[in-house]
């Protein structure tokens, strides 16, 4: 079930048992409570879109994943992503030795190993970071005749508007947690 942003409770979700991924990483799937279903944010109304500066990237070999950056320029969507940050840190720090082998000591030493999900850089618009597979479907609206178009990623070109629909996949560690966040799909 998709649901809008403002209709999104974090205290329906949950973090799963811990898992390895094909390379051997450690992930926690993060479900709706009832289900093992994903929670899935339709983030701007359909008739809003984000600006997407880049085309889709392949900075790492994910499996056929791309990068896929949106512009944010609301400041309510920049708060809730925000507030699943602090949802993240707080459950990993309830639950620190079930992360971590060797558990940090500070909740502030937990911070610095966690990537948030937006990129806030100066005399930049902040970035959401997701992912995007490789045969994922996109709609595309053809600008001369109004109408909307099934296509794929390849059809998404630097500054392309979007209305994204996410899926929160799950909490990631690399490095036995020298590294930690959050997998948007």
């Amino acid at each position: 079930m998709t649901q809008l942003l403002e209709d999104v409770k974090l205290s329906e979700w949950k973090v799963g048992p811990q898992q390895r991924n094909v390379h051997g990483g450690y992930f926690w799937p993060i479900n709706l409570n009832t289900t093992q279903l994903h929670p899935r944010i339709q983030i701007v109304d359909a008739k809003e879109h984000l600006r997407i500066p880049f085309a889709p990237g392949n900075k790492f070999n994910d499996g056929g994943r791309k990068s896929l950056d949106y512009s944010l320029d609301r400041d309510y969507i920049i708060d809730f992503f925000d507030k699943i940050d602090d949802w993240v840190l707080e459950h990993v720090w309830k639950n620190v030795t079930d992360f971590f082998k060797t558990p940090p000591q500070t909740f502030e030493t937990l911070k610095q190993c966690y990537s948030p999900l937006i990129s806030k850089k100066d005399n930049y618009e902040p970035l959401l970071k997701t992912k995007v597979n490789d045969g994922a479907l996109v709609f595309v609206e053809d600008q001369t005749e109004k109408a909307t178009q099934k296509s794929d990623i390849f059809a998404i070109t630097p500054n392309s508007t979007g209305c994204p629909i996410i899926s929160v996949d799950k909490i990631w560690m690399l490095g036995g947690g020298s590294r930690f966040g959050v997998t948007l799909l």
